[in-house]
């Protein structure tokens, strides 16, 4: 059966493409549903799943991360081990106490879980979240900060950890992202950022006020804010340690990271979806009203209308209900 009929109007089908007829269009709008159903209930399932919040999330975290740093034209990060098992002491301590900062309430420093860790450092560095349904918008906001993004583009940053762990902050269930830099010890001077630029000398720290920033957004969601509050920059001199420095581990394969920005990004992976899916009915739209456009058939135009007009509010209602991401 030839295609012609299907797409463009013609005397074959009394010049009502078949792909804008009732059925068609019936069958689409099904679509549309079960796909908006079905992202709804994976923004909230895959954070249930302990296996992709511990080891995928955090691999997926480490490739954006390492993307973000080559299209600035700065080198790779080696994932640490050692970094990961800090980042995760700390992201559990958050998770049981409850908070959500780079210091704890009782003062702990994020450099007591270096320590603990055992990694020895010359530079280290610390980005947070919470609060967010696509892992690609933890990275986004980050960029979007100025400090965070100079921890991420911080050329004298050598290695990486992240550590996930699901809790409550605020009431309200959450998965806490600890992600940690590094640069192994070598000398005895130890610099320290959170959120903020290296320096050399021992500075004072200053702690201004928190910001508002809107992250880099997907498709109409701009308005989504990221919280973020920047910490002034500490320096100090470390005293001679028997600690071990970092130790790397194999980068996330690539199944890992094809598979786990499927899992961890509903938004994208919906906004995809309708995006194809518009780009479609769009076409067959516009080749039913230029082609024998003496001869169009308003109700299938309306069709057509109709279609992309429930997908931009069904995805603007995704969006509503579960984008945002709030970061130190």
């Amino acid at each position: 059966m030839r295609p012609r009929p299907y797409f463009i109007p013609c005397e074959e089908n009394k010049y009502r493409p078949h792909v804008l007829q009732k059925m068609s269009v019936a069958v689409m709008a099904i679509l549309i549903l079960i796909s908006f159903s079905l992202a709804n209930i994976q923004s909230f399932l895959w954070m249930s799943s302990d296996w992709l919040v511990s080891t995928i999330l955090p691999a997926v975290i480490v490739d954006l991360t390492n993307e973000a740093r080559g299209s600035e034209a700065v080198g790779t990060l080696r994932r640490s081990s050692v970094l990961d098992e800090a980042a995760q002491q700390k992201a559990n301590d958050m998770a049981k106490e409850g908070y959500f900062a780079h210091y704890s309430p009782e003062g702990v420093a994020p450099w007591f879980w270096f320590d603990e860790s055992g990694y020895n450092f010359v530079h280290a560095g610390e980005n947070l979240a919470v609060y967010f349904t696509d892992s690609e918008d933890v990275v986004d906001a980050w960029m979007s900060s100025p400090g965070h993004r100079a921890n991420i583009l911080n050329g004298d940053f050598t290695e990486i950890g992240v550590g996930t762990a699901k809790g409550t902050y605020e009431g309200y269930d959450t998965v806490f992202v600890v992600q940690f830099f590094g640069t192994p010890a070598s000398t005895p001077l130890r610099t320290q950022t959170v959120a903020g630029e290296s320096v050399a000398a021992p500075v004072a720290t200053a702690i201004p006020a928190a910001q508002t920033v809107a992250p880099e957004a997907l498709g109409d969601t701009t308005d989504t804010p990221a919280r973020y509050s920047d910490l002034a920059t500490t320096s100090r001199d470390a005293e001679a340690s028997s600690l071990g420095t970092g130790t790397g581990i194999e980068a996330p394969t690539a199944a890992a990271g094809i598979f786990g920005r499927i899992a961890t990004n509903p938004n994208t992976m919906l906004q995809i979806l309708y995006a194809l899916l518009a780009l479609f009915v769009a076409a067959s739209l516009i080749l039913s009203i230029v082609m024998e456009w003496r001869k169009q058939h308003p109700i299938q135009i309306a069709y057509g209308g109709g279609l992309l007009a429930a997908m931009a509010l069904l995805f603007y209602i995704h969006v509503a209900l579960t984008a945002g991401v709030t970061i130190i």
